[in-house]
């Protein structure tokens, strides 16, 4: 196994960046001795991106290829063996052919003859390399790593796409990625091995290869209502010769009516801005508001500089929506730091950062040695009565590598072992990965989830020991979920904004948020902010077919499934009721009186449904307690409403607002659920909104 280089861990969870969903790692580094590259001329601190394997891996295959990212296109007659060399520890150089790859601005060089097993080697580039217009890297730039016993014999995978598969309403100026779990040999990466077609009409685009993404880009715009369907053949290759596991990939997405003309913003930045003692070997990241193009995000556009302007040597990795730069050794104690972004990242739409986005943070004097750990899973091993539509979590000790949290490291098995189908998020914020099932559980059946030893900390240091959780679901209930879809994990989405107010106390937002398609947020500043309200999630706005657009259409999906459903019991004021499982139905309103209660009774049965339908509105007068017993889930429990929802002061409030007009939350009050409108705004005052 590889192990990776302490580049960087953070001293709380406070500090780590907002969720990141991205590739896996290509290799665990350790601390080798290696001379890290100068950086005094402009060439040298920009050129190279990325390399393979990484500095310091350990286990690399004896017979894999050396590449370099370059951000800079080189000038390929600089590209020669004297110039780019491979040298075991101790011995001569080792003998091989260059090529580059003008494209996609990668050198690859390829050795005559396996490397030696277990065996240290270094690759250099020299000064002798120069890029199209003749400036020479002023120092130069080496890395090391060390093979394993033999050759690399696993195969590469697709981690991630976008657009993901059935995705709806995607932009019709949207570039199609996917994401593999190692590097593959760019060479491989062909129009004939990944192909995107309408029906039978294969769509025209350009295709290029960065990091481990590959992405085609459409000669034209889509065809809003279209549906295409991309097809990565079994032909693609990692660098050791591995072809894709399991052969052809292929994936559906539909186009919308409109292109994306959003920019881009950067929402979170790691370590925050002006962070005081930041450990040494600390990485630097940062989050996007949607997914990003891989190949503008490089060294020359991602940029880390000691104060005073010394510029940091480092690699950057990219994918989905985050950055995160590596620094070739740990960093200076006591010294601050100042991180780059500029305009020439660009969205998967081709929008760039409107400016530069900068940020700075100082050291303190010390490298960490956590080592991770899952503190507990939900549900814990052993759990019985399971909901059937139930999210399965892992809680960390500390926050992790995003780039190793994916639907290969974080895994649920049915009876029987195949793989439940569903999505991975992580939370650096909150230190959870989330596993969110793409339908519901089968009922009384024994499923596994398992967080794998792939898994690293932001030091790159392994889980030491895979967590395995076992758990039995309950009995199928008779009532069924509604159908959340992409909804689970969001907390709020709304179709006219949100406005909030963390006046007198705090408004936080646990999960993320989808506004679309408004895109006005607005706290007691300008707009909304990583404080006002506090999201800890992803905030997704107005990005015209994208996620936002998304959550949408499956929430009207999702309150046309709720208000189909056959009412059992006729209601309208249902204070101090208690509901047992079933469908609740007023032609009107429903409401609950100042300081009344309602109780929501499960008898035991952990998958419990409420369905509550409310013809024209939802009235939650102020103080009102929602009880839950025996059993009874917030999240199980849907509000159904066909206008507005009104929830007043120092309420106690549980389960999913389902609204086709505008909901609003007194001073004060809590929800464990999720608030969702379709064309109302979201008017929130000093509460706290948990999803389940």
């Amino acid at each position: 196994m590889k192990t990776e280089v302490n580049w960087c861990k953070s001293l709380t969870l406070a500090a780590a960046f907002a969720t990141l969903v991205l590739a896996a790692c290509n290799g665990h580094e350790s601390n080798l001795p290696v001379t890290p590259p100068t950086t005094t001329g402009t060439l040298a601190s920009t050129a190279v991106s990325s390399t393979s394997p990484a500095n310091g891996t350990i286990g690399a295959g004896t017979s894999s290829k050396i590449t370099v990212n370059f951000s800079t296109p080189i000038a390929a007659a600089t590209l020669i063996p004297a110039n780019f060399t491979l040298t075991p520890s101790g011995s001569a150089a080792v003998a091989g052919t260059i090529s580059y790859d003008a494209v996609n601005n990668i050198a690859t060089f390829v050795p005559s003859v396996p490397l030696g097993a277990n065996t240290l080697y270094t690759a250099t580039l020299t000064t002798g390399v120069t890029d199209q217009t003749g400036n020479a890297l002023a120092a130069s730039y080496a890395w090391s790593f060390t093979t394993g016993s033999g050759p690399d014999t696993s195969a590469p995978q697709i981690i991630s796409t976008a657009p993901a598969n059935a995705s709806v309403g995607v932009p019709v100026n949207s570039k199609i990625t996917a994401v593999f779990s190692k590097t593959l040999d760019a060479s491989t990466v062909t129009a004939s091995n990944f192909t995107v077609a309408a029906g039978f009409a294969t769509v025209a685009g350009n295709l290029t290869y960065s990091g481990t993404t590959a992405t085609f880009t459409p000669s034209s715009s889509l065809t809003a209502g279209t549906t295409y369907t991309v097809t990565v053949t079994g032909a693609l290759a990692d660098l050791a010769g591995n072809a894709l596991a399991n052969g052809a990939y292929s994936w559906s997405f539909t186009a919308g009516g409109a292109s994306n003309a959003t920019t881009p913003a950067v929402t979170v930045s790691f370590p925050a801005n002006q962070t005081i003692g930041v450990v040494l070997n600390q990485a630097v990241a940062a989050s996007f508001s949607g997914p990003m193009d891989a190949s503008t995000i490089t060294t020359a556009s991602f940029t880390l500089v000691q104060a005073g302007g010394a510029a940091v040597p480092g690699t950057v990795a990219a994918a989905g929506n985050a950055a995160v730069f590596t620094p070739a050794a740990s960093l200076t104690a006591n010294t601050n730091y100042v991180a780059t972004i500029t305009p020439a990242v660009k969205d998967l739409t081709g929008n760039a950062l409107a400016a530069s986005f900068v940020w700075s943070f100082t050291t303190g004097t010390s490298v960490s040695t956590i080592l991770p750990a899952v503190l507990s899973t939900t549900p814990a091993s052993g759990a019985t009565g399971v909901a059937l539509n139930q999210t399965i979590n892992a809680t960390f000790n500390e926050p992790m590598n995003p780039l190793t949290i994916n639907n290969l490291t974080v895994t649920l098995a049915a009876p029987g072992g195949s793989a439940v189908a569903g999505i991975v998020n992580y939370s650096p914020v909150s230190g959870i990965a989330t596993f969110v099932p793409s339908g519901n559980l089968q009922p009384n059946s024994i499923y596994t989830f398992n967080v794998s030893t792939a898994v690293t900390d932001l030091t790159g240091t392994v889980l030491p020991v895979a967590q395995t959780a076992s758990f039995t679901t309950g009995a199928a209930t008779s009532t069924v979920p509604v159908n959340l879809r992409s909804l689970a994990t969001f907390a709020a989405v709304a179709g006219a904004g949100l406005v909030s107010s963390n006046l007198p106390s705090q408004t936080t937002i646990n999960g993320n948020v989808a506004l679309s398609p408004a895109v006005t947020c607005t706290g007691d500043g300008v707009s909304c902010s990583a404080i006002d309200p506090v999201i800890n999630g992803t905030l997704y706005a107005n990005d015209s077919g994208g996620v936002a657009f998304a959550a949408q259409t499956d929430l009207v999906s999702a309150i046309g499934d709720a208000s189909a459903r056959q009412s059992g019991v006729s209601v309208s004021d249902i204070t101090g009721m208690t509901l047992t499982p079933g469908v609740y139905s007023s032609r009107s309103t429903v409401s609950v009186a100042a300081g009344g209660t309602v109780t929501f009774d499960a008898k035991g049965d952990a998958n419990a449904v409420w369905i509550i339908q409310a013809g024209t509105a939802l009235t939650v007068n102020s103080g009102v307690q929602i009880v839950l017993i025996n059993g009874a889930r917030p999240g199980n429990i849907f509000w159904q409403v066909g206008g507005a929802a009104t929830i007043g002061n120092s309420v106690n409030f549980s389960g999913n607002v389902l609204a086709i007009g505008a909901i609003s939350v007194g001073t004060g009050s809590t929800v464990a659920g999720r608030l969702m409108t379709t064309t109302g705004q979201l008017t929130l005052v000093a509460n706290t909104v948990t999803r389940p």
